[in-house]
């Protein structure tokens, strides 16, 4: 926080939630530095089991950052703020803090720290739709992770290009990505990667329209899910079966799974799920001819879905979406166009040359 003890103190007040006696004893710790370690770790910890708790911790994790004057740990208390920010939905805060922490990494050339900073934004980019820039961030992380043979963030960003390549629908390729992200999920033995590797193959499944198939493995990633108390992602596999019932016109399944994502939810404030759960909800009555209901559910979508791009617009989020990348784009983009400008000049060049030689052989075989 900006202010030391007091800023501390006023900021603890307009928390939703009280301090719990282990935020408490964290607070505690004398050196400003292992307080801020101490305060991140136990926020990413409660980020998908208790995601209202970790956003408090982030809050007060950038608090205490700013009493270090370490660049560091700062970068590390906005990357925590930022993952909160994505969980929840709002992606221009989300941008906004990932964004100072990569500017804050790069300042003093700490690379787990980019590389950490990249495979985040390649996220949010891809929430937002920028496909090249989300490509790119993830494609920075890998060279920065192989070079720091760091297997745990490489396994990361195998899975977010697979579900890069999902969303582009490339189905076929996010599966082959999804497998070798889960084989390297196995060989840590990441029990949360490893669930999410194969609940992406189940909603790939879907997207290929091999439904038992999909039902197989996203009732699997849903009991890795329940074992580790992992909500956030309990509610996108609710969300994910859902929509696989109502595909098989087993409703009454499918109505349990939409009453679990709505309770679980409202329960975390979890946006994104709200917006997968109206639109599941629609399809619900649609796919049994209930055109009625299906209308207020799909209004309620458009309510909220447009609310979080109202959100994004205020916060001017399409003015400085591309920063601080731009420079990096803008080379590489010169470089296609010069690239595809030579191949034009080149192509051109022998076009124009095959003509003059077929006006050439046909002048002769008119003189014969």
């Amino acid at each position: 926080m900006k202010k030391n003890i007091v800023f501390v103190l006023l900021s603890h007040s307009c928390f939703a939630l009280p301090l719990d006696s282990a935020l408490i004893n964290l607070l505690n710790i004398k050196s400003d530095t292992e307080r801020v370690n101490q305060i991140y770790q136990s926020g990413f910890e409660l980020r998908n089991k208790e995601p209202l708790s970790a956003m408090q911790y982030g809050k007060i994790c950038v608090a205490e950052a700013k009493k270090t004057n370490s660049v560091k740990h700062l970068a590390k208390s906005y990357n925590l703020l930022g993952i909160m920010f994505y969980k929840k939905g709002d992606y221009a805060q989300a941008l906004h803090y990932q964004k100072q922490a990569l500017q804050l990494n790069i300042s003093i050339n700490y690379e787990t720290g980019i590389g950490i900073n990249y495979i985040n934004l390649g996220n949010i980019y891809s929430e937002l739709k920028h496909y090249y820039l989300s490509e790119t961030c993830y494609l920075k992380a890998i060279t920065i992770y192989n070079k720091l043979n760091n297997p745990l963030q490489l396994c990361r960003c195998l899975l977010n290009i697979g579900t890069l390549k999902q969303s582009l629908k490339l189905h076929t390729a996010a599966l082959n990505q999804f497998r070798e992200a889960y084989n390297a999920a196995v060989s840590i033995n990441n029990i949360e990667l490893i669930s999410d590797c194969i609940n992406n193959i189940g909603s790939n499944y879907i997207e290929l329209n091999e439904l038992d198939s999909a039902q197989y493995y996203l009732e699997k990633a849903l009991k890795m899910r329940d074992f580790i108390g992992n909500q956030t992602e309990k509610t996108n596999s609710y969300n994910n079966l859902a929509t696989l019932f109502i595909l098989k016109k087993q409703f009454y399944t499918a109505h349990k799974y939409l009453q679990l994502s709505f309770q679980l939810s409202a329960a975390i404030e979890f946006t994104d799920g709200k917006i997968e759960l109206y639109k599941n909800y629609a399809n619900y009555y649609e796919a049994q001819n209930d055109f009625q209901n299906s209308i207020i559910w799909i209004k309620k979508y458009y309510q909220l879905r447009d609310s979080i791009i109202n959100i994004e617009k205020d916060n001017h989020l399409e003015n400085w979406v591309n920063e601080p990348l731009h420079e990096d784009l803008d080379k590489q983009q010169r470089y296609l166009f010069f690239i595809y400008g030579l191949i034009g000049g080149i192509l051109s060049y022998f076009s124009l040359k095959l003509v003059v030689f077929i006006k050439k052989y046909l002048k002769k075989h008119e003189k014969k």
